[in-house]
């Protein structure tokens, strides 16, 4: 999933209730270990355990997740920043332009 790089992120894996979850990132611009088997906490007795991913990017980012409880492993990407990112930009450089735009207008006479 694709996130903007200002969003944080719930990276969510299926396990047994009660088992004990750990998530390792790597970033995958250059296989750089990012968070390192931190802990992954369960929501209610579902199974399904969850870990807020909060890297901090400048650009677009691409993400290798793997969870595991040490038996059974999940893995998946999260991609922080482009598109979202990109429009947001534009916008505000539009909308800048139009404001600035009416200063220049001259009423006809």
């Amino acid at each position: 999933m694709r996130y903007s790089k200002d969003e944080q992120a719930y990276i969510l894996g299926k396990f047994s209730s009660g088992d004990t979850v750990t998530v390792s990132i790597y970033k995958l611009s250059n296989d750089s270990l990012v968070v390192d088997s931190a802990s992954c906490s369960e929501v209610a007795s579902t199974g399904i355990f969850k870990y807020l991913f909060t890297q901090t990017v400048s650009q677009k980012e691409s993400f290798l997740w793997i969870m595991t409880n040490g038996v059974n492993s999940l893995y998946g990407e999260v991609v922080l920043g482009g598109y979202m990112d990109d429009i947001r930009t534009e916008l505000s450089l539009h909308r800048k332009s139009v404001e600035e735009s009416k200063f220049l207008l001259k009423p006809r006479t």
